[in-house]
Formats: structure tokens, sequence, C-alpha cells
């Protein structure tokens, strides 16, 4: 990338290689291309031609952040700047937590000639990268797993095992990442005590150090269009069907179903209103050959005269194969009971391979059912004047129609 002035390069190694950063900037500098003040940003370098010579670049912790909300705004403070002019040492940018200053006297003293000190200063970076890396810890790894509450296999089916994968993956990248850098200051600080210089360390290859930040680009970029995209389907309701556009076979009892022979009259209720009412989503998962999210409102006239009004909600999942079914149940009833207003209730039938039954916090009677690969979670509401069907009915009848 270039304009007519200036030259934008990828740094080779990241800024706590501090040998390879200074060694990249000088020969950067012997090929006419010097590093402009405040030359970093987003992870690039910009730099301005000039007439090939030799320069020295040395890379200087800082001992506070070097941050836009950090004391002085992340820059040296006076006392820094004037050691190094006296050294003929300018200060030039800022790169992660370190300070760079050039120098174009090839006679000039070092910038840093304390070994000790410098190792202090380090500490000082590496316990930020420390906090920094508790923080990605806490936000990428605990805080997830906290939020789904347990519902590890549930949370894979809902966003999609593949994508659910690919998101771990990337959040235990960041996390090792950060570690490998605290690593890294660590080794850098034994090495300055033990022998008054970082020469000679163990340096992180350029391609290697490239090919990590590109893929690791390439999949942020890649899952933010992937949630953007879901989050669009779940406000637009792209992602559901309703239920008279709908023609696969379902494979559970509907309410006309559980109306029973001779029902009539049937009749959607709750229409007109965009809130994803009547209708079904379908998608299949490396884990599960059919998932249907499905929910059914309408009033239909029994044989016996009385009306099933109400709301038929089922979450059904064909699971590759029963043990994995038998985990999905389970876990299931294990985030029900961490909600507000769980009651548990007696089983209303007596089958299926895993069976339980709880009250939830909007006081309704649920069931989860597992049979073979078949899993089962659902509800009735019966908003009518008559309570048609009791939970042992409509759970009986549900039970009959999945197997």
């Amino acid at each position: 990338m270039r304009t007519d002035r200036v030259r934008y390069r990828f740094p080779p190694c990241p800024a706590y290689d501090l040998e390879g950063m200074e060694n990249w900037l000088s020969g950067m500098a012997e090929k006419g291309l010097y590093l402009r003040q405040d030359g970093f940003f987003a992870g690039i370098a910009s730099f301005e031609p000039g007439i090939p010579k030799e320069t020295r670049y040395r890379l200087q912790a800082s001992r506070k952040g070097t941050g836009m909300w950090s004391e002085n705004d992340g820059e040296p403070d006076e006392e820094q700047l004037a050691l190094g002019e006296q050294s003929h040492w300018v200060y030039t940018a800022k790169y992660r937590d370190f300070y760079i200053f050039r120098n174009d006297d090839p006679g000039a003293v070092e910038l840093n000639t304390d070994p000790e000190v410098q190792a202090l200063t380090l500490n000082a970076v590496k316990k930020r990268q420390t906090w920094n890396l508790i923080g990605l810890f806490l936000w990428l790894i605990v805080y997830p797993i906290a939020v789904v509450r347990g519902g590890l296999l549930t949370t894979m089916l809902s966003l999609h095992t593949w994508l659910f994968l690919l998101t771990a993956l990337l959040a235990l990248w960041m996390v090792l990442d950060a570690l490998q850098g605290v690593m890294a200051l660590h080794r850098l600080q034994k090495q300055l005590r033990s022998t008054g210089s970082y020469s000679g360390i163990r340096r992180v290859r350029p391609a290697v150090y490239h090919g990590n930040r590109i893929l690791e680009a390439v999949l942020t970029i890649f899952l933010i269009c992937i949630y953007l995209q879901r989050w669009g389907n779940t406000v637009m309701e792209r992602d559901r069907i309703p239920l008279d556009a709908y023609t696969a076979s379902l494979p559970f009892a509907d309410l006309s179903d559980l109306a029973g022979e001779g029902s009539s009259g049937y009749r959607e209720t709750m229409t007109g209103l965009s809130m994803g009412f009547n209708t079904v989503a379908e998608h299949t998962d490396w884990l599960a050959s059919r998932i249907l999210d499905y929910n059914e409102f309408a009033a239909i006239c029994c044989a016996d005269g009385r009306t099933l009004d109400g709301g038929w909600y089922v979450e059904y999942w064909e699971m590759r194969n029963p043990r994995l079914a038998a985990m999905l149940a389970k876990e299931l009833n294990r985030t029900a009971k961490l909600r507000k207003g769980y009651e548990a209730l007696e089983a209303p039938i007596e089958t299926g391979d895993y069976l339980t039954a709880y009250r939830s916090d909007i006081h309704l009677d649920t069931i989860i059912l597992q049979k073979e690969n078949v899993v089962v979670r659902a509800f009735l509401l019966q908003s009518g004047e008559d309570r048609v069907l009791t939970f042992s009915q409509w759970a009986a009848m549900l039970y009959e129609s999945i197997i």
C-alpha cells in the first residue's frame, strides 16, 4: 500500500520482540524509509522516504499505559524526552506498550544502559498485559459460560455447532495470544537480568506472525458478519415460516390433533401481530438432523362443544444418537431449574426414556421428554374459558405423536 510520499508496512513481529522490531525499523531506514512521527495506527506502520543511512531505533517500555486515557495522553514524560535528547535520541512514535526513539548518529551512546532499570520497566508492561489477559479470560471464557448457565449443548444447537466452535476457537486464540505475550515479556525480563541484554532471545518468525494476524482478522470479520446476519434475520423474522406456508409434515401433534376427532371451525388467533406467532423455524446441525421451534395460536371447536383456545409451544430436536438426546434432555431440565419461579411437578405420564415436568416462571406446566434420539420440550397455554385438556392428557397425546 502506498501514496506519493507515505509507505505503509505491516510489522514483522509483535512489539515485545524488541530486537526484531528495532532491527526491522533500522533495516527500513537503510532502504530510505523512516518511521513517521506517530507512525503506528491500528498495528500498521507508516514511513516517509528519505536518503538511506545508518539509523538506530530503540524501543523503551512505558511505565504507564500508552492509551489516550492514560496519564499525559500516553506520551513520554518530559524527563524521558530530555534524557533522550541529551544523547541525540528523538522520540518518534509509540507502539503498544513501548516508546520508539530514533538516533541518526552512529557514535551516540545507547539510550538504555542499565539492564536492571529496563527489567523493572518491563515489569510494569508485564503487569498490564497480565491484567489484560485476565480481562480477556473473564469476558471471553468465564462470562459466556455464566450467561448460558451450563446450557452448552443447547447453545451449540441454537447457534449451530460450527458457529459455536469457530467462536470458541477465536476466543481461545485471543486468550492464548495474550498469554504468549505475557510469557515473552517474562523471558525478556529474565534475560535482561541474567545477561544484561535481550539480544539473541527467541524471535517470532515474520511468516508465522503475519499468518496468525491475517487468520485472526479474517476469522473475526467473518464471525462479525455472520452474527450481524443472524441478528438481522431474527429481528426481521426471516428465519421463521408462517404455519400456512409450511409444507413439511410435523413430527409431533399440533392443536388440531390435541382437539381430537370431530373438531371443527379451526381459526388462527394472535394474527396481525409481527411477533412470530403461528410460525415455525427449522434447521439442521452437526449434532441434530432436525430442529424445530414451533408455536401455534388457534381456537378449535371440539366434538363435545367446548373450544380449545390457546397457544401450543413445542421445541423439537432429532439428535444424531440417543446418547446426545439424553444429554440434551438433562441439560434442558438443569437450566430450567435455574430460572426464577421454577417448580418441579410430578411427571404427567409414565413413559419415555427420560421425562420431567415443571411449572415455569409464567405459571405454565412444561414437559421435557426424550424418546430414543428425539427430545421435546412443550407447553400448552389454554386461554379460553374452557380447560379442555389436562396436563396428563396433552402430554400423553404429545408422546404418542412422536413415537
